[in-house]
Order: structure tokens, then C-alpha cells, then sequence
């Protein structure tokens, strides 16, 4: 076991090949190894439960489990289990064929875990590098978080998470995370944009894996500003994001276990996030105008 590359800050060690790793060794380790077989989801009530999107486009659904020794076991019902020791940092993947798919879901709830106990904070985000700093895109889904990541790639600028931004709320730094850009069908007119290659085609989406040279490192990027994606049809335009507004949208958007201690600590990290600028991005929902408002949110924390 070796390590390969980082994501999310970390220095990852896996005993399988990672598509979609930045450059660099990161300030703390991760181990990630291959389980020897699959393993059973524990019986009783899950910590939480959701919905994903299966490979062949369908539901899929996805639990949290508590498992032995401090463990805990998040299985997706197309991929597997995977097994989590987030005080240890270690990462146990379930067997399958479909490597993409199961490091696509590793980057997401296992990965967060292990972020939790590390006192840093998730939110469902895209994160773009602008200038010297990183800006975070927040939204929820169907907000095209990920379509204007992929419109920040082909402007030249580093795409730093497409859909999970970890951030650490007492230095207020990003992590950048995997490599990857996940594309829905009808967007890129059946072309490749430049800086990627075709990782997976999946029903309804690309998954694409950018360039080594357009990756950079997993290290932590300072946080500049935060947009709050906004939908509009009166063109692309600004206004100031409140306090209040910015706590109460990064805490909806945030991870968290239930729990009140582990809810508190992302209100806290809301209210931490709140203190730098912010803005509400208003913006039609079109391909057409995704050039445009890269432009505006460049010229706007600039400014």
C-alpha cells in the first residue's frame, strides 16, 4: 500500500488504483483497502437514509449503519457496503467490477465521515478556484451546481469539488476533492470538453476524469466568498447575502449525524462561514448563459 495522490486535504493510501486523485500528499492520511468480501449491512433502524441515482439511472437506495468496534457501514444497494472507522481514518471498500462508481460513492458519505471527525464541515457545494482563493457555489440539487463547475473548467479555472465541498470552518479553507465532473446528457451536445477524459457513460450522464495538469493538489485553498445560487429569468444579477440567509442555507446544505452535538456543530460552522462575503447570484438555468455568469462571479469577488 502506497500513497497515490490526496483528496480532501488527505494523503491517501490505497490498496486499489483511485481514478480520480489530486497531485500532492495532503496534511493527514487516509487508508483505503479493499475488503476481503462483501459485507452485510447491520440489522435494526439506520442513522439515516436516502436515495441515489444507480448507475442505470435508477433509484438506489443508501443507509447508514452503525457496525462493530466504533465502526460504521454505509451501503448502497448497487455498489455494496462500505465500512468506516472515522476516528482511525480508514476506509474498508466492497468488492464489485465497477471501480468509477464505487470510488464516486467513496468520495461521498464515507469520506464525510472521516471529515467529521476531523472537525471540518460538508455541505452540499460546489467549489471553484477564482484568483487565490476558492469560492463555494452552494445549492441544492437540480440547482446546476456541478453544470456551472463544468463552466468554470473550460474557462481555465480549477473546478475543486463539483457536488461535496469540506471545509474547515476554523481557518476557513476548502479541501479540494476528487477529480471528477459529472455531466447530464444534452449539455455538451455529445462532445468532450478539453482538460477531461470519459471516465463512465452512464444513463443520463457522463462521468468525466480531469487531466493530471489541470488537477492540482488536494491541498487546502483559502475560502474568498461564498454564492448562494439563486434561480432567475431577469438575466444574471447580485445582491448582498444576509447573515442570516447564509447560516440558514449552508446549515440545511450541511452533513451532519443525527444527534444534537453533531447538528451544533454545523450550525456552529454555518455561523463561523457567515462571516465572509456573500452574495445571492440570481441566474437563468441555461447553457447559453453559464459564460456569462463565470464572468459576473469573477468580476464580483474581485471586486
Amino acid at each position: 500500500m502506497s500513497a497515490a495522490g490526496s483528496c480532501f486535504g488527505a494523503a491517501v493510501a490505497s490498496s486499489v488504483e483511485l481514478e480520480f486523485l489530486r497531485l500532492g500528499g495532503g496534511d493527514w492520511r487516509l487508508t483505503v483497502e479493499q475488503l476481503p468480501a462483501a459485507a452485510p449491512l447491520p440489522a435494526g433502524a439506520p442513522l439515516i437514509a436516502f436515495t441515489a441515482t444507480a448507475a442505470d439511472g435508477q433509484p438506489a437506495r443508501a443507509a447508514l449503519h452503525r457496525a462493530d468496534g466504533g465502526r460504521l457501514a454505509f451501503g448502497v444497494e448497487d455498489v455494496g457496503t462500505y465500512l468506516i472507522d472515522p476516528a482511525a481514518s480508514w476506509i474498508g471498500l466492497p468488492p464489485g467490477d465497477d471501480r468509477v462508481r464505487r470510488e464516486q460513492m467513496l468520495w461521498n458519505v464515507p469520506a464525510m465521515l472521516c471529515a467529521l471527525a476531523r472537525q471540518e464541515v460538508c455541505i452540499h457545494a460546489a467549489a471553484v478556484e477564482v484568483g487565490d482563493g476558492a469560492v463555494l457555489l452552494a445549492a441544492p440539487g437540480r440547482y446546476g451546481k456541478t453544470t456551472l463547475a463544468l463552466a468554470f473548467h473550460e474557462a481555465g479555472l480549477r473546478m475543486l469539488s463539483e457536488d461535496v465541498a469540506i471545509v474547515r470552518p476554523a481557518t476557513a479553507e476548502v479541501l479540494p476533492g476528487p477529480a471528477l465532473l459529472r455531466v447530464r446528457d444534452g449539455l455538451l451536445d455529445g462532445g468532450v470538453p478539453a482538460g477531461v477524459t470519459v471516465a463512465a457513460r452512464r444513463v443520463g450522464r457522463t462521468e468525466f476524469s480531469i487531466a493530471a495538469d489541470r488537477r492540482g493538489s488536494g491541498d487546502a485553498v483559502p475560502l474568498r466568498g461564498i454564492v448562494l445560487l439563486r434561480q432567475s429569468e431577469r438575466g444574471i444579477w447580485f445582491d448582498r447575502a444576509d447573515t442570516g440567509d447564509v447560516v440558514r442555507d449552508l446549515f440545511a446544505l450541511g452533513f451532519h449525524l443525527p444527534g444534537d452535538g453533531s447538528r451544533a456543530a454545523c450550525f456552529r460552522a454555518a455561523a463561523d462561514l457567515s462571516t465572509l462575503p456573500a452574495w445571492n447570484l440570481h441566474r437563468p438555468l441555461r447553457r447559453d448563459q453559464l459564460p456569462g455568469t463565470v464572468t459576473a462571479i469573477v468580476e464580483q469577488v474581485a471586486a
